[in-house]
């Protein structure tokens, strides 16, 4: 047998062990396309207060799109102008001097869209009578996630104190100190039994902990142990326990039973604060929220985890002020003399949706009304897009010499005993009349389609090479027998 023949033969099996794992392809082997919708941030009405007896006669919704944003460029981002301008027209039917109270939402800036800084309020203005007014900027968290929220009734001058939580509910620090643990890389927790202990949460400063419920009544609670002698602090917010969970250690994270092994944790020190005091200690000036903000913001958040029956959360946000999940608005004050009307103007920008499958791009705008305006109506909303663009989708808007037109009313009767409360104002736009879907393409794919004719043909060549190395081997047997 030739030596070449021996060496195709032996790289023919090399080559058929090697690619048996690719017989089975992985789901995950061809990638998904990247996501051609980016979402926006819808935009939110004001909130008048229906406290009094103010009336909205009316109110008109501008929108200028005469460009739009860009697609992650921090350059041109300083030059987008889209915006939307609201005019309320309020009118006080009584005999007597009316301070009606309005608050302002401000979305989050999209992910697509970069910005030099969170400044954006600044691009925000408030009139009242075509002059402009300095307003607060509160914070607020929306622990419901529901777009609906009555940000008057939520955002407040006063502790929020109510059944789940307040200034005075009481927050109990205990220290631990670890002792007896031998084995390298062990863990420290404890079970948590979710009906015991309703009405508490419990908290640990440091270090990173691990929870998950391994049944259905118990949250386990778990965190690298330290060296012996160091010490842990928990604490508990609410109802203080009766008796605290029994620490064990462990040499796996999960805590399983077979991974006990020797530790202690004594308690060296036990003392109880209030909510306020245990917040005021924690709060910082260049959080840049106010203190009472600050403290409604936790209070939220607690009053909510005891609510439901959390029983541990490993970190309210505190630390940086809530940056990640905080809320902002601006809340202000109009008075009108009685049998006056006011016009209150907001001009603010505005981020669609869009939808990069298309070429030109496609815009989606979002306005949600808020419903309780509805009640406080006796005229029309008025909608103008002053655009150059075409309008794909917008139910009921009429062309115009400036763009588009809509006239609607807050709340419409379908029956004697039937309303319904429109919910905003939705469409999109084009520079195109007719946007061509874009062929969306992987350049990585070709290569992974090639594995399956790789697959189905190479087993044939192969086989071809071994029976080729067997036969000429026998044959070269038979000839040296024979000799």
């Amino acid at each position: 047998m030739k030596r070449t023949n021996r060496i195709k033969g032996l790289i023919a099996a090399i080559i058929l062990f090697a690619i048996m794992p690719l017989s089975i392809i992985p789901s995950s082997a061809t990638p998904a396309l990247p996501p051609t919708f980016l979402n926006g941030r819808d935009y939110y009405d004001a909130q008048v207060s229906n406290e009094s007896e103010i009336i909205i006669e009316n109110q008109s919704i501008t929108f200028d799109i005469k460009d739009f944003p860009p697609l992650q460029n921090y350059e041109k981002s300083k030059d987008y102008k889209g915006s939307v301008t609201t005019e309320y027209t309020l009118f006080n039917p009584t005999d007597s001097e009316v301070t009606v109270k309005v608050a302002h939402p401000i979305n989050s800036i999209p992910s697509y869209y970069y910005s030099e800084n969170d400044s954006e309020p600044t691009k925000h203005s408030i009139f009242i009578n075509g002059e402009r007014i300095e307003t607060e900027l509160r914070y607020y968290v929306n622990v419901s996630n529901e777009y609906e929220i009555d940000l008057l009734s939520i955002i407040s001058d006063e502790y929020i104190n109510n059944e789940f939580c307040g200034p005075n509910m009481s927050v109990t620090k205990y220290v631990f100190k670890q002792s007896g643990v031998n084995q390298q890389n062990a863990y420290a927790g404890f079970d948590i039994d979710k009906e015991k202990y309703f009405g508490s949460c419990f908290y640990i400063k440091e270090p990173e902990t691990n929870s998950f419920s391994p049944f259905s009544s118990t949250k386990r609670v778990t965190m690298s142990a330290g060296e012996n002698g160091s010490t842990v602090e928990v604490y508990v917010l609410g109802k203080e326990p009766d008796q605290m969970p029994e620490w064990k250690f462990y040499s796996k994270f999960t805590g399983a039973k077979d991974s006990v092994i020797e530790g202690k944790m004594e308690l060296v020190s036990k003392e109880t604060s209030t909510f306020l005091e245990f917040v005021s200690e924690r709060y910082n000036e260049s959080f840049g929220i106010s203190e009472i903000d600050y403290f409604n913001i936790f209070a939220t958040i607690a009053g909510s985890l005891i609510k439901n029956g959390t029983v541990f959360t490993s970190n309210f946000g505190y630390k940086n002020g809530f940056k990640y999940s905080r809320e902002r608005c601006f809340i202000y004050d109009i008075t009108i003399p009685p049998k006056e009307r006011v016009i209150n103007t907001i001009k603010a920008p505005i981020y669609p949706s869009l939808d990069t499958g298309y070429e030109p791009h496609v815009y989606e705008y979002t306005y949600l009304l808020h419903q309780a305006n509805a009640e406080l109506f006796d005229g029309q909303i008025n909608v103008r897009i002053n655009t150059p663009y075409y309008m794909l989708q917008g139910e009921g808007f009429e062309k115009t010499d400036y763009g588009y037109s809509l006239t609607i009313n807050p709340m419409d009767s379908i029956s004697e005993n039937t309303t319904v409360i429109h919910g905003g104002i939705f469409f999109s736009i084009c520079e195109s009349e007719a946007p061509e879907e874009v062929e969306q393409k992987d350049s990585g794919n070709w290569a992974i389609l090639l594995i399956p004719i790789m697959i189905i043909l190479l087993p044939f060549i192969l086989i071809k090479n071994v029976v080729t190395f067997i036969s000429n081997g026998i044959n070269s047997l038979i000839q040296k027998i024979k000799e």
